[in-house]
C-alpha cells in the first residue's frame, strides 16, 4: 500500500494548515510527495518541509509566473526559440529546474523499492512562453521515457524480478479524459499510446481547475487510474492495486 500527497496548480492554505496541525501523522502516513506544477518554489519547498518528504514534481506552464518582471519578460525577448518545433534554450531550462527540496522528474524514470515513477512538464502549445509542447515534441519526450521503461523491464524480466507499479505525473492531462477543448488546456494524444504500452498504475496531473479542489475527478483509462490533483489530492494505491483519490486525509483509510 502506498499513500501520495499530490499538489498542483494553487496554493492551498487548507492544506498548510494540515499538514502544521497533522504534521507527525502526515509525516507517519504519506510515503511520496508529488507536484504536478505551476505552484511556487516556495510553496513546494514549505510542504517538502512540512512533510519531511523530497517532493518529486514536474514544471507546469506558469512557471514564470512569481519571478522578477525580468524573469517573466525573458522569454518574450526570446520569443522565436519558444515557437513550435523547438525546445526551451537549455540554459533557461536548467535554471527552472531546482526547486529545493524537490527532484524534477520531467523526462526521467526513478525506481524505488515500492514505485516507479516518471514526468512530463509543460502543457500543450498556445502562445509560445513558458513550458509549451507540440504533439510531436510531446511525443518525442514520451517515446524516449518508454524506451527507457522497457529497457529496465527487460533487464527486471531476465532476473525474474517484479517491477513495482508505475506512476506517470503530467502537468497536462491526457486527450478526452477529463481535458479542456481550448487550445491551451487540451490533453496531449500521445499520452494514450503510453498506457496501453507501459500500463502505469496511476497517472497524476494538473492543468484542468476545477471549481473546487475537493471536487474528486478520477477517470479511468484501461487498467490506469487518472486523477486531477487541482489543489491538493491524498491519494492510496494498494497492494491489489484499487486506487482511493479525496481531499479529506480521514477519507484515504
Amino acid at each position: 500500500m502506498l499513500t501520495i500527497l499530490a499538489v498542483s496548480d494553487q496554493k492551498e492554505e487548507s492544506l498548510l494548515r494540515l499538514l502544521e496541525n497533522r504534521s507527525e501523522e502526515i509525516r507517519r502516513t504519506v510515503d511520496i510527495v508529488i507536484s504536478c506544477g505551476d505552484l511556487t518554489a516556495a510553496y513546494v519547498e514549505l510542504i517538502a518541509s512540512l512533510t519531511n518528504k523530497i517532493v518529486h514534481y514536474v514544471l507546469g506552464n506558469h512557471h514564470f509566473e512569481e519571478r522578477s518582471p525580468d524573469a517573466r519578460e525573458e522569454p518574450k525577448r526570446m520569443s522565436g526559440i519558444f515557437s513550435p518545433g523547438h525546445d526551451v534554450p537549455e540554459a533557461l531550462d536548467d535554471a527552472q529546474r531546482n526547486i529545493p527540496g524537490g527532484i524534477n522528474i520531467h523526462r526521467t524514470t526513478i525506481a524505488e523499492e515500492r514505485f516507479r515513477l516518471t514526468g512530463f512538464e509543460g502543457s500543450a502549445w498556445y502562445n509560445g512562453e513558458d513550458k509549451q509542447y507540440t504533439e510531436s515534441e510531446m511525443s518525442r519526450a514520451v517515446r524516449a521515457v518508454s524506451r527507457t521503461l522497457e529497457f529496465s523491464s527487460l533487464g527486471a524480466r531476465m532476473l525474474g524480478k517484479k517491477e513495482p507499479p508505475l506512476i506517470a505525473v503530467s502537468h497536462a492531462p491526457i486527450a478526452d479524459v477529463g481535458d479542456g477543448r481550448d487550445r491551451t488546456h487540451r490533453g496531449f494524444k500521445c499520452f494514450h499510446p503510453f498506457i496501453r504500452r507501459r500500463n502505469p498504475a496511476l497517472w497524476l496531473h494538473g492543468h484542468i481547475h476545477l471549481d473546487h479542489y475537493s471536487k474528486n475527478a478520477v477517470f479511468r483509462v484501461g487498467e490506469t487510474t487518472v486523477v486531477n490533483c487541482f489543489g491538493y489530492k491524498f491519494i492510496r494505491l494498494n497492494d491489489d492495486g484499487t486506487v482511493r483519490s479525496t481531499f479529506d486525509l480521514n477519507g484515504i483509510g
